[in-house]
């Protein structure tokens, strides 16, 4: 079987065109494995005459890019954290802002000096109203910054 323009593609088969005898050139994809005896022959005459393309990705799309890029903001944005320096880290994700704000709010109206809570290592440590709010404000500059990275 006659084929030209052999490249490798991103499943490591290989694409060509073959010369059909009915349809003369049209596309093909060689394969080692195939089922059907000529997936496989075209395959090997392929490598067999060494002039098989290298697979070259192609470039992504914008709006692939901006997924990407969505996506790293995303969980960036799910991993933010504030480390009291002293082996407290408070996780203060966006879906955990109203839950500090919501206890700020509770301690101040009941004036609770300290109350428990479960960290980002899963252990419960007191905190204050002023760790709360120090570690809100970290967390909001913290998805600032990333929110300007996303939109720049």
């Amino acid at each position: 079987m006659e084929f030209k323009n052999a490249k490798y593609n991103q499943r490591n088969t290989i694409d060509c065109e073959i010369n059909h005898p009915v349809y003369g050139w049209i596309p093909f994809t060689a394969d080692p494995n195939d089922v059907e005896p000529l997936g496989a022959a075209v395959y090997q005459a392929a490598i067999d005459a060494g002039n098989v393309a290298a697979y070259v990705a192609p470039e992504p799309t914008a709006e692939q890019l901006q997924a990407e890029k969505k996506a790293q903001l995303l969980a960036d944005l799910a991993a933010l954290v504030y480390d009291f320096a002293d082996g407290r880290t408070i996780q203060v994700r966006p879906t955990d802002e109203q839950n500090i704000r919501n206890a700020i709010e509770i301690m101040e109206r009941d004036s609770i000096p300290s109350m428990a809570w479960r960290m980002a290592d899963n252990v419960s440590h007191p905190v204050t109203v002023a760790d709360l709010q120090g570690a809100l404000i970290d967390g909001q500059s913290q998805a600032a910054a990333l929110w300007a990275t996303y939109n720049a």
